[in-house]
Protein backbone atom coordinates (compact mmCIF):
# COMPACT_ATOMS: atom_id res chain seq x y z
CA UNK A 1 0.00 0.00 0.00
CA UNK A 2 2.78 2.14 0.52
CA UNK A 3 4.49 1.63 -2.73
CA UNK A 4 1.28 2.40 -4.31
CA UNK A 5 0.81 5.76 -2.83
CA UNK A 6 4.80 6.73 -3.33
CA UNK A 7 4.48 5.75 -7.11
CA UNK A 8 0.70 8.01 -6.97
CA UNK A 9 2.68 10.67 -5.33
CA UNK A 10 5.16 10.88 -7.96
CA UNK A 11 3.10 12.05 -10.42
CA UNK A 12 2.43 15.09 -10.17
CA UNK A 13 5.45 17.31 -8.61
CA UNK A 14 3.84 20.66 -8.70
CA UNK A 15 3.93 23.12 -5.93
CA UNK A 16 0.52 25.20 -6.93
CA UNK A 17 -2.31 24.53 -4.41
CA UNK A 18 -4.99 23.21 -6.71
CA UNK A 19 -2.24 20.49 -8.09
CA UNK A 20 -1.73 19.51 -4.43
CA UNK A 21 -5.35 19.14 -3.63
CA UNK A 22 -5.74 17.24 -7.16
CA UNK A 23 -2.52 15.11 -5.42
CA UNK A 24 -4.36 14.75 -2.09
CA UNK A 25 -7.68 13.56 -3.63
CA UNK A 26 -6.04 10.99 -5.86
CA UNK A 27 -4.10 9.49 -2.88
CA UNK A 28 -7.44 9.28 -0.93
CA UNK A 29 -9.37 7.61 -3.72
CA UNK A 30 -6.32 5.09 -4.13
CA UNK A 31 -6.89 4.24 -0.42
CA UNK A 32 -10.47 3.29 -0.72
CA UNK A 33 -9.59 1.71 -4.24
CA UNK A 34 -6.74 -0.57 -2.77
CA UNK A 35 -9.50 -2.08 0.06
CA UNK A 36 -11.66 -2.92 -2.80
CA UNK A 37 -10.82 -7.19 -3.87
CA UNK A 38 -14.18 -7.86 -4.87
CA UNK A 39 -17.84 -6.75 -5.60
CA UNK A 40 -20.64 -8.32 -6.23
CA UNK A 41 -24.68 -7.31 -5.87
CA UNK A 42 -27.58 -5.66 -7.84
CA UNK A 43 -27.58 -2.68 -9.94
CA UNK A 44 -30.21 -0.12 -11.32
CA UNK A 45 -29.00 2.30 -14.57
CA UNK A 46 -30.62 5.56 -15.16
CA UNK A 47 -29.85 7.52 -17.72
CA UNK A 48 -31.05 11.11 -17.53
CA UNK A 49 -31.02 14.35 -19.65
CA UNK A 50 -29.47 17.60 -19.10
CA UNK A 51 -32.31 18.40 -17.10
CA UNK A 52 -32.49 15.64 -14.54
CA UNK A 53 -35.81 14.15 -16.36
CA UNK A 54 -35.42 9.92 -16.55
CA UNK A 55 -35.07 8.49 -20.12
CA UNK A 56 -34.48 4.95 -19.96
CA UNK A 57 -33.82 2.53 -16.91
CA UNK A 58 -32.44 -0.88 -16.66
CA UNK A 59 -31.67 -3.02 -13.94
CA UNK A 60 -29.37 -6.32 -13.79
CA UNK A 61 -26.34 -8.03 -11.39
CA UNK A 62 -22.84 -8.20 -11.41
CA UNK A 63 -19.61 -9.53 -10.09
CA UNK A 64 -16.42 -7.67 -9.80
CA UNK A 65 -12.99 -8.95 -8.77
CA UNK A 66 -9.35 -7.56 -9.03
CA UNK A 67 -7.52 -7.96 -11.44
CA UNK A 68 -10.32 -6.35 -14.14
CA UNK A 69 -12.17 -9.12 -14.30
CA UNK A 70 -16.30 -8.72 -14.15
CA UNK A 71 -19.66 -9.69 -15.08
CA UNK A 72 -22.39 -7.19 -15.89
CA UNK A 73 -26.01 -8.61 -16.27
CA UNK A 74 -28.63 -6.58 -17.98
CA UNK A 75 -32.24 -8.16 -17.02
CA UNK A 76 -34.66 -5.56 -17.93
CA UNK A 77 -36.08 -3.75 -20.52
CA UNK A 78 -33.59 -5.84 -22.59
CA UNK A 79 -31.23 -8.75 -21.70
CA UNK A 80 -27.03 -8.05 -22.48
CA UNK A 81 -23.80 -9.38 -21.01
CA UNK A 82 -20.98 -7.92 -20.38
CA UNK A 83 -17.80 -10.15 -19.10
CA UNK A 84 -13.97 -9.98 -18.63
CA UNK A 85 -11.74 -12.34 -18.03
CA UNK A 86 -9.15 -9.46 -17.40
CA UNK A 87 -7.93 -9.68 -21.41
CA UNK A 88 -10.81 -10.40 -23.27
CA UNK A 89 -14.34 -8.74 -23.16
CA UNK A 90 -17.04 -10.34 -24.52
CA UNK A 91 -20.46 -7.68 -24.86
CA UNK A 92 -23.09 -10.45 -25.95
CA UNK A 93 -26.81 -9.07 -27.07
CA UNK A 94 -29.24 -12.00 -27.09
CA UNK A 95 -32.22 -9.95 -29.26
CA UNK A 96 -29.28 -9.01 -31.80
CA UNK A 97 -27.95 -12.74 -31.48
CA UNK A 98 -24.19 -11.02 -31.46
CA UNK A 99 -21.24 -11.46 -29.98
CA UNK A 100 -18.47 -8.63 -29.97
CA UNK A 101 -15.27 -9.33 -28.58
CA UNK A 102 -12.39 -7.00 -28.07
CA UNK A 103 -9.14 -6.67 -26.34
CA UNK A 104 -9.14 -5.06 -23.08
CA UNK A 105 -5.67 -3.17 -23.84
CA UNK A 106 -6.29 0.30 -22.11
CA UNK A 107 -9.95 0.56 -22.02
CA UNK A 108 -10.17 2.14 -18.45
CA UNK A 109 -11.37 5.42 -19.87
CA UNK A 110 -13.75 3.32 -22.11
CA UNK A 111 -15.17 0.79 -20.16
CA UNK A 112 -16.88 2.06 -16.47
CA UNK A 113 -17.02 -1.86 -15.04
CA UNK A 114 -13.39 -1.82 -15.38
CA UNK A 115 -12.46 1.22 -13.32
CA UNK A 116 -13.63 -0.28 -9.97
CA UNK A 117 -11.90 -3.88 -11.08
CA UNK A 118 -8.52 -2.83 -11.79
CA UNK A 119 -6.13 -1.28 -10.17
CA UNK A 120 -6.24 1.72 -7.82
CA UNK A 121 -2.39 3.02 -9.38
CA UNK A 122 -3.73 2.37 -13.36
CA UNK A 123 -7.28 4.21 -11.84
CA UNK A 124 -5.12 7.27 -10.85
CA UNK A 125 -2.96 7.48 -13.63
CA UNK A 126 -5.86 6.93 -16.36
CA UNK A 127 -7.88 10.06 -14.46
CA UNK A 128 -7.27 13.47 -12.44
CA UNK A 129 -9.18 13.17 -9.61
CA UNK A 130 -10.85 16.51 -7.92
CA UNK A 131 -10.71 17.14 -4.08
CA UNK A 132 -13.94 15.34 -2.65
CA UNK A 133 -16.85 16.67 -1.48
CA UNK A 134 -19.42 14.37 0.97
CA UNK A 135 -17.30 11.17 -0.08
CA UNK A 136 -17.70 11.90 -3.59
CA UNK A 137 -14.30 11.50 -6.36
CA UNK A 138 -14.96 13.68 -9.41
CA UNK A 139 -12.73 12.06 -12.10
CA UNK A 140 -12.06 13.69 -15.59
CA UNK A 141 -9.93 11.26 -17.98
CA UNK A 142 -6.82 12.52 -18.90
CA UNK A 143 -7.45 11.38 -22.30
CA UNK A 144 -8.89 13.31 -25.29
CA UNK A 145 -10.91 10.11 -26.78
CA UNK A 146 -12.99 8.85 -23.59
CA UNK A 147 -16.52 8.50 -24.09
CA UNK A 148 -17.83 10.76 -21.15
CA UNK A 149 -16.72 13.95 -20.23
CA UNK A 150 -16.31 13.10 -16.27
CA UNK A 151 -17.47 10.29 -13.31
CA UNK A 152 -18.21 11.07 -10.12
CA UNK A 153 -17.47 7.66 -7.53
CA UNK A 154 -20.07 7.87 -4.58
CA UNK A 155 -18.65 5.94 -1.33
CA UNK A 156 -21.02 4.85 1.52
CA UNK A 157 -18.18 4.57 3.95
CA UNK A 158 -15.56 2.77 2.24
CA UNK A 159 -17.51 0.96 0.07
CA UNK A 160 -18.35 2.25 -3.79
CA UNK A 161 -22.42 2.79 -3.60
CA UNK A 162 -23.01 4.89 -6.86
CA UNK A 163 -21.24 5.49 -10.31
CA UNK A 164 -22.25 8.59 -12.22
CA UNK A 165 -21.26 9.22 -15.86
CA UNK A 166 -21.91 12.66 -17.64
CA UNK A 167 -21.45 12.12 -21.51
CA UNK A 168 -20.52 15.07 -24.41
CA UNK A 169 -24.32 15.56 -24.41
CA UNK A 170 -25.05 16.39 -21.07
CA UNK A 171 -26.74 13.31 -20.60
CA UNK A 172 -25.87 11.17 -17.09
CA UNK A 173 -25.88 7.59 -16.85
CA UNK A 174 -26.47 6.44 -12.93
CA UNK A 175 -25.50 3.11 -11.57
CA UNK A 176 -26.80 2.48 -8.47
CA UNK A 177 -25.56 -0.69 -6.16
CA UNK A 178 -27.94 -2.49 -4.17
CA UNK A 179 -27.52 -5.19 -1.72
CA UNK A 180 -23.68 -4.91 -2.71
CA UNK A 181 -21.15 -7.23 -1.17
CA UNK A 182 -17.74 -6.36 -0.95
CA UNK A 183 -14.75 -8.82 -0.92
CA UNK A 184 -16.62 -12.13 -0.15
CA UNK A 185 -16.18 -15.10 -2.42
CA UNK A 186 -17.44 -15.32 -5.88
CA UNK A 187 -17.74 -17.40 -8.63
CA UNK A 188 -15.05 -17.36 -11.15
CA UNK A 189 -16.19 -19.13 -13.90
CA UNK A 190 -18.55 -16.17 -14.68
CA UNK A 191 -15.30 -13.92 -16.06
CA UNK A 192 -14.84 -16.62 -18.70
CA UNK A 193 -18.22 -16.54 -21.51
CA UNK A 194 -18.78 -19.27 -23.95
CA UNK A 195 -20.00 -18.08 -27.19
CA UNK A 196 -23.31 -19.64 -28.15
CA UNK A 197 -23.68 -21.73 -31.52
CA UNK A 198 -25.15 -20.17 -34.38
CA UNK A 199 -24.54 -15.61 -33.21
CA UNK A 200 -22.53 -13.60 -35.09
CA UNK A 201 -19.03 -12.75 -33.83
CA UNK A 202 -18.04 -9.21 -34.32
CA UNK A 203 -13.80 -8.52 -33.51
CA UNK A 204 -13.34 -5.07 -32.28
Amino acid sequence: MKLIVACLTGLILCSTPWALAQQQAAVELTEKLHKLVSLKGEFTQVLQDESGSELERSQGEFVLQKPGRFYWQTHDPFPQTLVSNGETIWLYDPDLMQVTVRQVSDDLQRTPALLLSESAAKVAQAYKVSEPVNNQFVLEPREEDALFESLTLVFAADQVAQIQLLDGLGQTTVFTFESAQQNQPVDESLFEFAIPEGVDVLID
